[in-house]
């Protein structure tokens, strides 16, 4: 085969081997532009979702500090962690003097919590090559530490996915500023939820109740308990919605509270509902829940098309005081 190109290449005239070479260069250099193009393309994209990210995450501060419980200590905190981003994690004179809203600790207090934090980094939303850059170049390693220090429970498991989920909108300082302030600060108690999430799953079976009875009987006999996606809750649906959605998921929960993190689930049960209720088996049913949101095939049930959004038509009557869920436990403890 090889002798055959080759003899017949021999026999060509001077003229058509030009054109044979004139071609392929033009096509090599049409493939080069267009690669160019695209990769241009992409460039600019990217730009423009970048300065998109960070006008939000820009919004999320100011929501976010705007309910913060003591604007004095909110800003010493600022203050502190900005002092500390240019001395890699060493605590200032300043900054040991001052009091803080929140736990101030040594770096032999945070052993622990450390060795924690570099057991999760590699598992940091592994597969997703938009969170290489901040592991890559400290940036999350540096949040995760500046945030066991302050915190008075230190690091706890899940941080560091929304830690990472912020990183994509904020500096490294405002990251670590908001992260505390939604660890602390009543409206969100993310840090109370991470240590102890039994509360948050309580209130949201007496919602289920409430807004889906016929499902939440069924899931009941099965012993199917929302302890079982518990994740939905404890991370804010950041561990396990597409980073897109975990966007603007998060974004309603700081807007909102937890009534958007309750009516996303809500909205998802009731898209499984029919599905659900035809099941028998607790295996199959549990499978179903927890495979919604990796499962491609949920794109036609809106997941990917936006949940926060449909989940607030579906259920537009859920209130902020409904889904308070720290003040029912409050309640039912005293009764």
């Amino acid at each position: 085969m090889t002798s055959k190109l080759v003899n017949g290449f021999a026999k060509m005239d001077v003229d058509t081997m030009e054109v044979i070479v004139a071609a392929a260069v033009g096509s090599v250099a049409v493939a080069a532009m267009l690669g160019i193009g695209c990769i241009l393309i992409m460039k600019m994209m990217w730009a423009k979702q970048k300065r998109i990210n960070e006008a939000l995450g820009k919004e999320w501060m100011h929501i976010v500090a705007e309910n913060a419980d003591n604007q004095q200590s909110l800003n010493t905190l600022r203050s502190s962690i900005r002092s500390t981003w240019t001395s890699d994690f060493a605590l200032t004179k300043s900054s040991k003097s001052t009091e803080h809203a929140v736990a101030y600790k040594t770096r032999d207090d945070c052993a622990h919590s450390f060795i924690c934090i570099n057991a999760d980094l590699p598992r940091t939303f592994a597969n997703n090559p938009l969170f290489n850059e901040m592991k890559l170049n400290g940036n999350l390693r540096w949040v995760l530490h500046g945030v066991a220090e302050r915190y008075a429970n230190g690091y706890l498991s899940g941080m560091h996915e929304i830690a990472a989920l912020i990183l994509l909108l904020l500096p490294p300082a405002d990251a670590e500023l908001l992260l505390l302030l939604l660890l602390n600060n009543r409206r969100y108690s993310l840090g109370p939820v991470m240590a102890n999430v039994t509360d948050v799953v309580a209130h949201f079976s007496s919602l289920l109740e409430h807004h889906l009875p016929h499902l939440k009987v069924h899931l009941d006999v099965l012993e199917v308990s929302p302890m079982h996606y518990v994740d939905w809750f404890s991370t804010v649906f950041v561990h396990i919605a597409p980073t897109e959605e975990a966007i603007v998921i998060f974004d309603a929960f700081i807007r909102e509270g937890w009534v958007a993190v309750y009516r996303c689930a809500l909205y998802i049960l009731s898209l499984l509902e029919a599905r659900l209720m035809e099941t028998n088996s607790f295996s199959k049913c549990l499978t179903l829940i927890r495979s919604f949101c990796s499962n491609p095939s949920t794109k036609r049930h809106g997941w990917i098309s936006g949940t926060a959004r449909k989940s607030l038509a579906k259920f537009p009557a859920l209130t902020e005081s409904e889904c308070d869920w720290a003040t029912a436990s409050k309640l039912s403890q005293l009764s």
